[in-house]
Order: structure tokens, then C-alpha cells, then sequence
């Protein structure tokens, strides 16, 4: 049972390590017709069994000592990305704003205020009563939603719950036909793998690996740099890739105490509704991998003067450095590749922006009438 866990939990971390946002890649879908759900139902059959095997023997295991084989390498301890920089894990990692939290995280398990043997304590009984006692630990730890939840929960054992998102909603469409909406997916899932309790999702895993390989061939085949390919993004169809665009809603100029909006990723096209730039409390703006487009305010907005992150890579925008940017002095990490933007870097911003930490300008058509950017006071690793 424990190399099973340790092999998906590989699985899962070796796909999710090497996930880019920013990559849009544009591959050809399976149809319907190259999905046979017999087939799958054989998978999951098979690879049950084999759990069942390996759960025949697990005391037999359970006293020896421990090889480096039964352990996950490479992936760093509490300790070691307590001590990582921010702009590090955001960027090399891919992170984003979300690198912040990982590292909050990892200090409070450091400083002791999380009690990981706690955790594993309660997780030694495999009980709907010390599931829902984790859950409930899990849930009051910065960024932990009801799907962060379940799936750290999965990598402690519980496989009687399947974390559901709009990939599992994809999937049940392509695979068992099922119009599953958001309200009804968690019901959904729970009617077709009920029957394979208490292994739920491992046989909804086996059942989008063997998915994945049908699309992609043999994962264990595949180089290391490929494994960005393997996102949810590229098992969507051309017949589904139905994409519903919007824009950015005026109202949440309106939301005075926003500390975060982040909407990467989301098919949003349009400006940027000028009112945003008014939230003095906002501290992260993410707005990357969108069809966004026109230019930055530059006046008439009263700045973000507690901005310290600005995403808004790879979308359509336009025009001149702006300028409110240099009234936002605690901003760290600054994020403009891939757009359209033109004109010249103001000189003024190397004294205004003295804690920028990251300054990424690539892929546009910046212009500086002093080449060398010496004017920056700081030390930036990127630009």
C-alpha cells in the first residue's frame, strides 16, 4: 500500500513540477471515438488488484527499515524552502504569487506553529473521524481551500474522496459522458467510483493516467522536458475547446479591502477597468496568460500604493511605461514580458521602485536612452 502511495504521489508531483502556465500549446484532441470506457474499466481492475497485493503484505513491511527507494528524492524539505527567495519559487518554480504562501507555510512548519507529527498522528487512523479532523486543521492553514484540502489528503492516504475541479469535469464529460456542472460534480463522481471504495480516487487516477498515455503514449517513456505537456488544457478537444470570453468586471473597483486578484489564465479579454488602480489595499495584481489589451492608466488613478506584485505577462497590451507604476514603492516583483508595450523606460523609476526585486520587460518594444539601466539603485536579477 505505502509504494503505491509513493508512486502516485510521484506521479502527481512530476506532473504538477513540471505544469507552465504560460505555455499555450496547441495540440490536437482525442475524439470521442478514441475513448473506449471498457477499457479503462479494465485499467482500474488491474491496477486494484495490484494494490490489493500489495496491501496483503504491507505488515510485512512495516518494521524494516526504510530504503532510499521507498522514498521520494528531490523534492525540498520545510527547512530548505523556509530558506528559499520568494522571487525564486515564483518565477524558476513557476509559482507566481503563490510563492509567498509556500514559503508562509513553510516557516510556520519550521518555527513549530504547524505540527506536522501531529497531522501524521491523526492520519495513522484511517477513519472518517480523523479525515474530517484533518480536513479541518488543513482548512485553517493560509491558501488551503476545500481542493487543496483533498488533494493533500489524498498524499496522506484518504483515497475515499476525489478532489473535483474543472478537470474533473472535463473528464467525466470525455470519458463517461456526464454533463457535470459545479454543483453537481462531487455527486457525480461519487456515483460512478462508489463501487470502488474505499480506493475512489486511485481508480479515478488509474482512469485519467491511462487517459493521458492514450493521448500523449507512455509517460515513463517521456523525456523530463516534456512533462509541461501534460496539463488539462492540452486533453481538451478541438470539438470542446468552446471557450466562453470575458471581461474584466468594473464592480470590483468597488472591493475597497482587496489585498489579491489574481485571474490568470482565464480566456479575459478587454481593458483593464481603470477603477482597480484605485484599491489602495491591493498587494498582488496577477492578470497573465489573458487576451487582455490597451494601455496602463498613467493618470487620473490614484495608484497602488501598497502593490507589491504585478503580473501581466503574455496578453495584448499596449503603449508607455506607466507611470503610476512609480508612485508604487514597495512593489517587489514586476512581470510585463510578452506584450506590446513601447517608449522608454523612465530613468525616474531606479529611485522611486528601491525594492524591486525582479523586473521583467522581455518580448516587448522598451526603448532606454541609458542602455546599460544603471540607474537602477537596486539589484535586480532579471530584466
Amino acid at each position: 500500500m505505502s509504494k503505491v502511495s509513493t508512486n502516485l504521489t510521484s506521479k502527481i508531483a512530476r506532473i504538477e513540477a513540471g505544469s507552465e502556465e504560460y505555455m499555450k500549446l496547441d495540440c490536437v484532441g482525442a475524439t470521442k471515438h478514441d475513448v473506449n470506457e471498457s477499457s479503462f474499466q479494465n485499467n482500474i481492475e488491474d491496477d486494484l488488484h495490484t494494490l490489493n497485493e500489495l496491501s496483503a503484505v504491507r505488515s510485512a513491511s512495516e518494521g524494516r527499515e526504510s530504503y532510499a527507494c521507498d522514498r521520494i528524492g528531490n523534492f525540498p524539505s520545510p527547512r530548505e524552502l523556509a530558506n528559499l527567495d520568494r522571487r525564486f519559487l515564483a518565477k524558476r518554480c513557476g509559482l507566481g504569487y503563490r510563492a509567498g504562501r509556500i514559503l508562509k507555510l513553510a516557516q510556520a512548519i519550521v518555527e513549530g506553529r504547524i505540527q506536522l507529527k501531529q497531522l501524521e498522528e491523526i492520519c495513522n487512523e484511517a477513519s472518517l473521524t480523523s479525515y474530517d479532523k484533518l480536513s479541518e486543521q488543513l482548512s485553517k492553514m493560509d491558501g488551503f481551500g476545500p481542493f487543496t484540502c483533498a488533494n493533500v489528503l489524498v498524499c496522506m492516504g484518504f483515497y475515499h474522496v476525489i478532489p473535483s475541479d474543472s478537470g474533473t469535469i472535463r473528464h467525466l464529460k470525455q470519458v463517461h459522458a456526464r454533463k457535470s456542472t459545479v454543483k453537481t460534480i462531487q455527486m457525480d463522481v461519487e456515483r460512478i467510483y462508489r463501487k470502488y471504495a474505499p480506493y475512489q480516487f486511485l481508480a479515478y487516477w488509474s482512469e485519467l493516467w491511462h487517459l493521458y498515455e492514450q493521448r500523449f503514449g507512455k509517460l515513463s517513456k517521456m523525456p523530463y522536458a516534456n512533462y509541461k505537456l501534460i496539463t488539462a488544457s492540452n486533453m481538451i478537444t478541438n470539438r470542446s475547446r468552446k471557450v466562453k470570453k470575458s471581461e474584466i468586471p468594473h464592480e470590483i473597483g468597488n472591493l475597497h479591502n482587496l489585498e489579491v486578484l489574481a485571474l490568470a489564465d482565464n480566456y479575459l479579454v478587454g481593458i483593464i477597468p481603470a477603477p482597480i488602480f484605485n484599491i489602495l489595499t491591493l498587494k498582488m495584481l496577477v492578470l497573465g496568460n489573458n487576451t487582455l489589451s490597451g494601455s496602463l492608466p498613467s493618470s487620473n488613478v490614484l495608484g497602488l500604493p501598497n502593490l507589491d506584485l504585478l503580473e501581466l505577462p503574455f496578453n495584448n497590451f499596449s503603449g508607455t511605461f506607466p507611470s503610476f507604476i512609480t508612485n508604487t514603492s514597495k512593489l517587489q516583483y514586476l512581470e510585463k514580458g510578452g506584450n506590446s508595450f513601447s517608449g522608454f523606460i523612465p530613468n525616474t523609476i531606479g529611485n522611486c521602485l528601491t525594492n524591486l526585486e525582479w523586473l521583467g520587460l522581455a518580448f516587448n518594444y522598451f526603448t532606454s536612452s541609458t542602455p546599460d539601466l544603471s540607474f537602477f539603485t537596486c539589484q535586480i536579477p532579471r530584466i
